[in-house]
């Protein structure tokens, strides 16, 4: 996210500096600006499809090992516990990647 809003802030004193400058060319000026603007549209929607993704797995991964776990609390009693400690270590994993 840090690097979506460095690429606005780019995006914002390209535009200003183009505005106020008269040594550049307009033409030129407007291609620079939309090749930013493009670049950071593309890293914003890589990002949130990233966030996307992460939260389904996330949430995948949590159904799963808690379907597990009741399937097999009966024989084995720990199960439930384990399942938990399982789902914190993924949501960390996670944490430490973000």
């Amino acid at each position: 996210m840090e690097t979506s809003v460095l690429l606005v802030r780019i995006v914002v004193s390209v535009k200003h500096s183009t505005s106020s400058s008269s040594n550049i060319s307009s033409k030129g000026a407007a291609a620079v600006v939309d090749a930013v603007v493009l670049i950071v549209v593309v890293v914003v929607v890589v990002e949130v499809v990233v966030v996307v993704v992460v939260v389904v797995v996330v949430v995948v991964v949590v159904v799963v090992v808690e379907a597990a776990a009741a399937l097999v609390v009966d024989v084995v009693p720990a199960a439930l516990e384990v399942a938990v400690v399982i789902e914190v270590a993924v949501v960390a994993v996670v944490v430490v990647w973000w």
